[in-house]
């Protein structure tokens, strides 16, 4: 991809990074009847973070998401949609877009989360960012199969691509239910949460590499008020949705007079024990690594390749 002068991205990829994210420590508990943040830690130099979602620039979740980082002293860069673009996965927009500065740091993009990620990296940060955060997701968890029409994890992808020009960069999406009272509190918890998850990973630059490869972490809050939400458990992907009331969940579509309509049953199916939806629906926080690579397993391919014969010869 070209680059017009002065627009070049200027990314750098992480290539030493450990992270603590696999111990699950990171847990949030009740004490003395308030919330508290379980992990602690250990603190580090201030990082320059891209941030994003798909619920638009002046929802309550990417502001809890942005005063959480900043009240860390971390350099916050936001570069977002300028209205809700939920459900449109990694999209991207090809028509020319508005891009609007709003405030010193701020940035409304007239386009999809992933494209406001991509030009945020490639035309409007000057600095090398340290790592991509998308949400804090306010409309629904992103949990299972749902992570693959997911606006705020398709602004992951994006940053975690090369398709776009430029070094990869590491990203962490963030999602929850929010509850039917104390949203603000529900939404500063995971703040919260989410400072201490990027210190985790960022605390020993040096030694131990996890992010050295482009790599995402899927973050999903269980159904309910965040500090309720029980440990930390890394997690794979699983099937359908997780919905509240429902639990694991398929979405469906009615068809009446021309008009066709959405709708979501429980789902009969085996989940993976190590499962996000499983770990959800008994209350834990889940973390998905993903790759962004759609390749089938080696297995699978090899069956491919047998059942098409003379094809793959």
């Amino acid at each position: 991809m070209s680059h017009p002068t002065g627009t070049r991205r200027k990314r750098r990829r992480i290539t030493t990074v450990a992270s603590a994210a696999a111990t699950t420590v990171l847990v949030l508990a009740t004490a003395g009847g308030g919330s508290v943040l379980a992990a602690q830690s250990g603190g580090g130099e201030p990082l320059h973070i891209l941030l994003s979602n798909d619920d638009g620039v002046g929802s309550l979740g990417i502001e809890s998401m942005q005063d959480a980082l900043e009240d860390a002293g971390h350099r916050v860069t936001v570069v977002a949609p300028s209205s809700d673009r939920s459900g449109s996965g990694g999209g991207i927009t090809t028509e020319p877009f508005d891009v609007e500065r709003i405030a010193d740091d701020t940035w409304a993009v007239d386009a999809t989360p992933a494209t406001s990620v991509a030009v945020g990296l490639d035309a409007i940060v000057d600095e090398p960012v340290d790592l991509v955060v998308s949400g804090i997701n306010d409309g629904a968890s992103n949990a299972g199969e749902t992570a693959l029409v997911s606006g705020t994890v398709g602004a992951t992808t994006s940053a975690i691509s090369e398709l776009l020009g430029g070094d990869a960069v590491p990203a962490v999406a963030l999602s929850s239910w929010p509850p039917a009272d104390d949203v603000e509190e529900h939404f500063a918890l995971i703040g919260r949460y989410g400072v201490e998850l990027v210190e985790e990973l960022f605390e020993h630059r040096g030694n131990n590499p996890v992010l050295t490869e482009p790599l995402a972490l899927n973050v999903n809050f269980p159904v309910g008020h965040a500090r309720d939400a029980g440990e930390t458990e890394v997690t794979t992907q699983g099937k359908g949705a997780l919905l509240p009331g429902i639990g694991a969940a398929e979405f469906g579509y009615t068809l009446e007079d021309g008009t066709a309509t959405i709708g979501a049953a429980p789902l009969d199916a085996d989940q993976p024990r190590d499962s996000d939806i499983t770990a959800g629906e008994g209350g834990a926080v889940t973390i998905t690594p993903f790759d962004g690579d759609l390749t089938a397993p080696v297995q699978q391919r090899k069956q491919v390749e047998n059942v098409l014969g003379e094809l793959t010869r």
